[in-house]
């Protein structure tokens, strides 16, 4: 499989949708689902469980420390 010559033809395909040629684009709807809400207690119980220091939710999250210290 040539990925540059399909990443190639994609974006081809993406400026030509742009400049109103909708002939080769395909359309995809996607629904939104709402996330849930988490209080403070939820997210300190969840470390516990999984035992993980704020830092090292953090970090398996890709967030920084203060983020989590907010929450």
């Amino acid at each position: 499989m040539d990925y540059f010559n399909e990443l190639v033809q994609s974006l081809e395909k993406a400026n030509a949708y742009k400049n109103g040629d909708a002939s080769k684009a395909r359309r995809r709807t996607v629904v939104a689902l709402t996330a849930p809400v988490y209080q403070a207690q939820d997210i300190a119980r969840l470390r516990l469980k999984l035992q993980l220091s704020q830092r090292g939710l953090a970090s398996v999250l890709g967030v920084s420390g203060r983020t989590v210290e907010a929450w």
